[in-house]
């Protein structure tokens, strides 16, 4: 997961624009070039940002995970500044559903923010074979293979003005080098002559099996794209939110307009429908629309929020003068509640986890699981002002915490409509496993936040059947993958080059680890020891079943590839913005090239 720097906000993995406030995560790169190694997502704990609204949970990432465990929300914050806080899934490279992916489009002013550390866990949906994908003399190229032989530019002039310097070029998660590649590994979409000032991005795409080949353009002022599971279909906004569509195999003459002022949308596997909705300049509502290719029926207006779209696209779920509503196709809506405050969770299943109001000059309510049918009330006379909730993205299960009138927080985890007190009250964070047998969560945190107890709750069906202490003195923040392994630091120091010891599975790892990339399908975990910020650079090592092996030092950047390979860019001068790129191979290094500026992560 990722945090929006600007709102606060969770949110998958890949997700370009926050669902909140509409941050443009490229204003991240621009704004924040002292952060840790943005381009080689890694490991670990964020400080606290000042609000903890609640994610978009539908929302179904495009990248390689990126986690950064963000901090407990402020509790004295008003409800104007902290709604609810959600957890979101684990990113889409270990194994997430591209069923449907939701787009929020907007545009921010950068906002300067340092993100202190991030954690990857990466697992890999796209093509088997291993490729490199890097930044040589100003130009993006692809090494099909890791082959230097048949390595090949992909842009013909990445910058077309020259108004950008060496350190702007070799900055770590640059925008310029925003890369998707489809999912079977045949084309690649990238920018290209790219100017100053210029509005949005132009997009080109290229046939990888014909490297000689020229790219063709899919447009211009792109400010966000979407492909299709098979790669033929662009989805993408344009001038401020017009949404179009580009067919690949039809080439330049396949443009298609699908709607203007889209703020949000989702597109099926296939491309051939899609769900956004569409702002009312007059009133800021959203009128919500079904388009297929061959009509674009309506089917809400004035709707506040669009809460669910359901992975068949057959039924919407969303917030209409504060009333909570159901509508399968294009039957009447069916309401589920009213005076609604917040909806917390909508699943597939039809379960919904939300929140209303009873009393609304003392912001009284009433925190509810809906089972698809019916209304069961959870929790009675809440503040909803203050309700910090840690879902279960694929079961109906859910953490919330509720603040009584001294600040101080009671806790419970409910399984469906069944709820359970926890005996802690100061939790700082909690994971459910994806298949909702286990919950750990931290509390009881020390007053400099960097060590906490543990626990480990046993799910058995809807009823928490274990709670037990599962380890201490544990940093606040920590990691469950999809594959179930639990990762955490012990004897954390936050600061520039913040680092602690890293456990998997109560087992110690490494001492003095900086930042970590957990590779699902080698089960390996890749590390930075001795890392020094102001040099920009580490120790890499990788840990795979209980020995480390150190790779190499003075490491500016990395890449874990999905098969386990590991790209990593070292001897590089800050002056020239250049240094050696590098494959390591399971047992040794092998140089693939130089005079390198950046490595690219494709989406």
């Amino acid at each position: 997961m990722i945090v929006c720097p600007k709102c606060g906000t969770e949110l998958a993995d890949g997700t370009k624009f926050c669902s909140k406030c509409g941050f443009n995560f490229a204003n991240v790169n621009a704004a924040a070039p002292q952060a840790a190694p943005q381009a080689a997502p890694q490991a670990a704990p964020q400080a606290a940002p000042q609000a903890a609204p609640q994610a978009a949970p539908q929302a179904a990432p495009q990248a390689a995970p990126q986690a950064a465990p963000q901090a407990a929300p402020q509790a004295a914050a008003p409800k104007a500044q902290a709604p609810k806080q959600a957890q979101p899934k684990e990113g889409e490279a270990e194994g997430a559903d591209k069923s449907k992916l939701i787009k929020y489009v907007g545009i921010a002013a950068a906002v300067v923010v340092v993100i202190i550390l991030a954690m990857c866990l990466f697992g890999g949906k796209k093509s088997s074979k291993p490729y490199a994908l890097y930044v040589k003399d100003k130009e993006v190229m692809y090494s099909p293979n890791l082959n230097a032989k048949k390595t090949f530019q992909v842009t013909s002039k990445l910058i077309k003005d020259g108004a950008y310097d060496s350190a702007s070029l070799s900055r770590k998660g640059n925008s310029f080098y925003e890369v998707t590649i489809s999912e079977d590994g045949k084309y690649i979409f990238f920018r290209d002559k790219i100017e100053s000032g210029e509005d949005g991005a132009t997009i080109y795409y290229k046939d990888l099996t014909k490297p000689k080949k020229e790219a063709i353009k899919v447009d211009s002022s792109i400010t966000d794209y979407e492909l299709n599971e098979a790669g033929t279909v662009v989805t993408y906004v344009k001038d401020g939110g017009d949404l179009w569509q580009f067919n690949v195999k039809k080439g330049e003459k396949a443009e298609k307009k699908v709607a203007k002022n889209v703020v949000n949308y989702y597109v099926s596997k296939d491309a051939s429908k899609i769900i956004y909705g569409q702002r009312n300049e007059d009133d800021g509502s959203l009128e919500i629309h079904l388009w297929t290719k061959k009509k674009d029926e309506k089917l809400e207006s004035d709707v506040q929020r669009l809460e669910h779209v359901t992975d068949d696209f057959k039924t919407i779920y969303y917030v209409k003068n504060d009333t909570f509503y159901k509508k399968v196709g294009t039957k009447d809506k069916e309401k589920i509640d009213s005076d609604i405050d917040d909806v917390y969770l909508v699943y597939d299943s039809g379960e919904a986890y939300y929140g209303k109001l009873e009393d609304e000059d003392a912001d009284s309510g009433v925190i509810c699981y809906f089972d698809g049918k019916k209304t069961q009330k959870l929790e009675e006379d809440v503040n909803v002002n203050y309700v910090r909730t840690y879902p279960n993205y694929d079961v109906a299960q859910m953490v919330f915490g509720v603040r009584d009138e001294d600040g101080k927080y009671s806790y419970y985890v409910a399984l469906k409509s069944n709820v359970s007190e926890l005996d802690q009250e100061d939790i700082t964070y909690a994971r459910f496993d994806e298949k909702g047998k286990t919950l750990y969560f931290t509390a009881e945190v020390d007053d400099d936040g960097e060590e906490s107890t543990l626990y480990k709750a046993t799910i058995s069906g809807t009823k928490l059947s274990k709670t037990e202490q599962y380890d201490d003195e544990v940093y606040p923040y920590f990691s469950l993958t999809s594959d179930g392994r639990l990762l955490y630091y012990k004897d954390y120091k936050r600061g520039s080059d913040s680092k602690g010891e890293l456990f998997c599975d109560k087992k110690s790892v490494d001492s003095d680890v900086y930042s970590y990339t957990y590779n699902k399908n080698s089960k390996s975990i890749v590390y930075y020891v001795d890392y020094k910020s102001e040099k920009g650079e580490g120790t890499l090592k990788v840990f795979k079943g209980s020995k480390a092996k150190e790779i190499s030092d003075e490491v500016h950047d990395y890449l874990v590839l999905p098969n386990g390979n590991i790209l990593y860019l070292k001897e590089f001068s800050s002056k020239s913005g250049e240094g050696t790129l590098f494959v390591f191979k399971g047992s040794k290094s092998v140089q693939l090239d130089d005079e390198v500026s950046a490595l690219i992560r494709a989406y």
